[in-house]
């Protein structure tokens, strides 16, 4: 009898470890997590960098390569709108991602009776989690700074740059800073202050200190704090790096969380620059490689999520040129940004350069041939220097068979690609605010906002 006591509580006991074990696996949550945010980026932005890829390889049309985050096993729709519109801004959006409060279009982590609320980044920095915040932006434009700052308005950079410094978090990677008040030097001091290192020099990027906190911001930065674009040659100091410098200084025992934007498909979207969206897709799909690269070490503890704010521009592809078809190679003739083209608008005004040289400079950087530039010729002349840009990409979209709507963002809804731990739960249709509801359950926070 008492043998057989025994082996009903040998048999207990070894039922209780092994539910204590499944209980366990269960209920495991991501310790490393990577959100990237394609700024503007929508399904249809995905699908134009697959076809133009497939386009200019020469492949059948059933024959395209996915981007990395396009093969992810989890994809689910996200219902994109704010409290007070059908389309929203970068500032509303991100702050319903990182917090899960629905708001005005304008809002960093303020609800509509202007509280403030918690990003979810510092919901994770509380439980011993470092973090990275990584943009190719402004470090102080919108979507970054929905996950580390509040204010009323995205406009009041000079709060932002220093919720940014305050926040204590530990890695920030980004162009430069939006200047109001505040000059960068400034910035930067009171950044040093609380115990920062200013990275701004490639041989500093290279020989980063895993140590200490640290801000990187690039010497090419433009004058509104961007990188240069990819197709226009951008730096060492770009995305892919970035988040290959953000897991060589955030790994630890507790994990991190990054959030990685990619904030010049929106730029690009606004002035209706295809082939711009396209290069910084492909980018925004390097770094997700590199994420992914991590995860095959920490398959069981990594979760990547890769979705976008909103979509810019209404990007169609088709038009009333070509008949069920695009023409997407065509772009492969463009080789600079907008950018460059509003730059080269600016000197044709101040050195009144000829038109005949004007054509061969639009022929060698743009592909454009045969085109009837004499009026916006002579409005750059006359001071427009949007002209020349607005008629020479709306060629360049014609004879690849897209289409724009507009120069603004729409209400489009917006994909959401979901891979590794906890990843499964992504799927289906839901709001921005549910999005962070799901992305607060799998890591085990408390919703509190």
């Amino acid at each position: 009898m008492k043998k057989k006591i025994i082996l009903l509580c040998i048999g207990i006991c070894v039922m209780i470890g092994i539910g204590i074990t499944i209980y366990s696996k269960l209920n495991t949550y991501p310790k490393y997590i990577f959100l990237f945010i394609g700024d503007g980026m929508s399904s249809t932005q995905v699908e134009l960098t697959e076809i133009y890829q497939n386009s200019i390889e020469g492949k059948e049309t059933d024959a395209q390569e996915l981007l990395s985050f396009s093969k992810f096993q989890t994809i689910g729709l996200r219902k994109n709108y704010t409290k007070t519109s059908y389309i929203p801004d970068s500032a509303a959006s991100a702050t319903a991602l990182s917090s899960g409060a629905l708001t005005y279009n304008g809002a960093i982590n303020m609800d509509m009776d202007l509280k403030e609320v918690d990003s979810i980044a510092y919901q994770l920095h509380n439980q011993k989690k470092k973090i990275g915040i990584i943009t190719t932006v402004a470090l102080n434009h919108a979507t970054p700074a929905a996950f580390y700052a509040n204010a009323e308005s995205r406009t009041d950079y000079d709060k932002i740059s220093y919720d940014l410094i305050e926040s204590g978090f530990e890695y920030f990677a980004g162009g430069s800073f939006i200047l109001n008040q505040l000059s960068l030097s400034k910035i930067k001091n009171y950044a040093s202050e609380q115990g920062y290192t200013i990275i701004d020099s490639e041989s500093l990027l290279q020989n980063i200190d895993r140590n200490t906190k640290n801000i990187i911001i690039s010497p090419t930065a433009t004058r509104e704090g961007f990188l240069d674009f990819v197709i226009d040659n951008r730096t060492e100091f770009n995305l892919e790096n970035y988040v290959r410098k953000g897991i060589e200084v955030l790994d630890n025992k507790y994990g991190f969380f990054i959030m990685t934007e990619s904030g010049l498909i929106d730029y690009a979207g606004h002035n209706n620059d295809a082939r711009s969206v396209i290069s910084e897709v492909e980018e925004l799909d390097k770094a997700v490689e590199v994420a992914l690269e991590f995860a095959k070490k920490h398959p069981k503890e990594t979760l990547i999520i890769v979705t976008g704010d909103h979509e810019t521009g209404g990007l169609t592809l088709g038009n009333n040129t070509v008949t069920y078809s695009v023409e997407l190679g065509n772009l492969q003739k463009q080789r600079n940004s907008y950018v460059k083209l509003i730059e080269y608008a600016e000197q044709i005004q101040t050195h009144q350069i000829p038109y005949e040289l004007v054509l061969r400079y639009l022929q060698t950087n743009y592909g454009i041939v045969d085109e009837d530039l004499q009026e916006a010729y002579e409005r750059t002349l006359a001071g427009d220097t949007q002209a020349l840009r607005e008629k020479v990409l709306a060629s360049i979209n014609q004879n690849a068979g897209i289409y724009y709507s507009t120069t603004y963002h729409t209400a489009d809804r917006i994909s959401v690609y979901a891979y590794g731990a906890s990843s499964e739960k992504f799927a289906g249709v839901y709001d921005s605010a549910e999005f962070n509801d799901i992305l607060k359950d799998v890591l085990h926070i408390k919703n509190n906002t």
